[in-house]
């Protein structure tokens, strides 16, 4: 029984040692969504929207509405993110940007609110990150 303790705490622990970014290294890419077909990103994108839901519903009632207006563009729906989304990955240098980093920029984008100067330090921005 200990040596199983021992081996559960030591994998714990491996685990546990990697490097602060692996959470965004483990994330899917745009190489991962160019190998989606259309359904599989259909179905990726709506339980985006899914867990969103969930998450907005987890907060007190008089922020919910501040936090689906900072995560979702109104009036939008998961093929339009499908459509952004091919054309952001089409861009060869967009590659290596994490799927929920790219939705959030997408996000940005169809909301309408930003420049399209200030879309396009967004991506260089996202560029940057992703190419350390």
């Amino acid at each position: 029984m200990a040596k199983i303790w021992c081996a559960l705490l030591i994998g714990v622990i491996s685990a546990l040692a990697q490097s602060p970014k692996s959470d965004i290294v483990s994330m899917m890419t745009g190489r991962a969504w160019e190998t989606m077909s259309e359904t599989t990103k259909l179905f990726y994108l709506q339980g985006v929207k899914d867990g969103l839901m969930i998450a907005e519903y987890s907060q007190p009632a008089d922020i919910r509405e501040s936090v689906v207006k900072q995560v979702q563009a109104n009036g939008f729906n998961p093929g339009d993110y499908l459509k952004e989304l091919d054309k952001l990955f089409a861009e060869r240098e967009n590659l290596n940007i994490p799927l929920p980093l790219a939705y959030q920029y997408i996000t940005t984008k169809l909301r309408g609110s930003s420049t399209r100067q200030e879309l396009e330090q967004m991506l260089i921005e996202l560029r940057k990150a992703m190419a350390k």
